[in-house]
Formats: structure tokens, C-alpha cells, sequence
């Protein structure tokens, strides 16, 4: 399954030797401890998906969840549900996907919303609900 959304972030390959160090993740790291919820879901997104970094779907689903915490943030839920429902850094839990869809879908407008009732209805028929 794809990600949910795009969040216009480059696409670097990992740098060979390069722990983290990069530019943008500095930026956003700073961001974060500012609360701010894009920066969350921005370096969430690059640790999930090994850009810059070394892939770790922990720290990308703690991320998400902090982002989901403190700001209630449409896009931090639907990560989530990808995140369950696919099982990255956490085990596959369909119940869960549903969950934080059917959450996003509650807070989201626009696009986000589409997608995130989109999925509801998806995950609704393969769970027989």
C-alpha cells in the first residue's frame, strides 16, 4: 500500500556515512521540539520511508503519534492507520487502522477527508463490518 499522503518531501537517497546529520532533518528536529505538528509528520515520513536517515518506523510511528497528540493532526491519523495497517513499526491491527481512518475522517477536510472515508468504507468491507 502506498503512503497516504504526499507531503512534498525530497526524495534523497540515504547518504552513505551521513547519521542523520543532514540539513533538513536538523531543521525539522528543531521544529519538533517547538510542537510544531507538519514538522512531526515532515521527519516521520523521511524515518519511515529511509530518506536521509535509516529507515526506523518506530520512531516515524512515535512521531506521528506525538503529532496526533498534541495537535490532533487529520494527516498524524491517517499516517497512523497506514502505519497499523500495514504493520510498520507496530504489529498489523486492521481494528487500529480503522480506528485512526474513521479519527482522521472526523478532523479532516478537503482531500485528507476523501481519502480517509475512502478507507473507512475499504477497511469496513474486508473486516465484514
Amino acid at each position: 500500500a502506498s503512503p497516504p499522503l504526499s507531503l512534498g518531501i525530497g526524495s534523497a537517497a540515504p547518504a552513505d556515512g551521513d547519521a542523520g546529520g543532514s540539513a533538513e532533518v536538523r531543521a525539522l528536529e528543531a521544529k519538533v521540539a517547538t510542537g510544531d505538528a507538519r514538522a512531526m509528520i515532515e521527519l516521520a515520513s523521511i524515518y519511515h520511508r529511509g530518506e536521509v536517515v535509516e529507515r526506523d518506523d518506530a520512531k516515524a510511528l512515535a512521531l506521528f503519534q506525538q503529532a496526533v497528540d498534541d495537535a490532533q493532526s487529520a494527516p498524524g491519523m491517517m499516517w497512523l492507520a497506514y502505519m497499523y495497517e500495514n504493520g510498520h513499526g507496530v504489529e498489523k491491527d486492521l481494528q487500529q487502522a480503522l480506528r485512526w481512518y474513521e479519527q482522521a475522517a472526523t478532523h479532516a477536510t478537503g482531500k485528507v477527508k476523501e481519502k480517509s472515508e475512502g478507507k473507512v468504507q475499504a477497511l469496513r468491507q474486508e473486516l465484514g463490518q
